[in-house]
């Protein structure tokens, strides 16, 4: 973790690093009508390797640099992740970035309430 840390130049917040630390990401799979699974539908939050290719090449899609991405919600480029403050470090509250707007607006208090607040439909975009 701490390599990513260095490649990206910025500390992960405590529970991000734990969370990557125990798996590498987690999607929210979709059950179609007739029945097939497709397990990683929508990710909640990209795997190490993405995270880091993200930052070290952010593509030219006028994301806003003062956030640290963690996932993309499918729809319309819309991107969650941590707001980074003006030292370069993140907080651990979670923030949604709304291209069309250009607006970044507070999500979750933190990484395992947005979680939950997907996997039980307490949030949504």
């Amino acid at each position: 973790m701490s390599a990513a840390e260095v490649r990206i130049q910025m500390p992960f917040p405590d529970e991000l690093r734990e969370f990557l630390a125990a798996s590498d990401g987690a999607w929210i799979g979709v059950q179609l009508d007739d029945g097939v699974v497709i397990h990683r539908a929508s990710p909640l939050v990209w795997p190490l390797d993405r995270i880091v290719a993200e930052h070290e090449d952010p593509p030219d899609d006028g994301r806003p640099a003062h956030v640290l991405v963690l996932a993309n919600a499918g729809v319309d480029g819309v991107l969650f992740g941590h707001p980074i403050d003006a030292l370069g470090r993140p907080g651990v509250d979670v923030v949604v970035w709304h291209p069309i707007e250009d607006v970044v607006t507070p999500f979750a208090a933190s990484l395992r309430l947005y979680l939950e607040g997907w996997l039980t439909g307490r949030l949504t975009i």
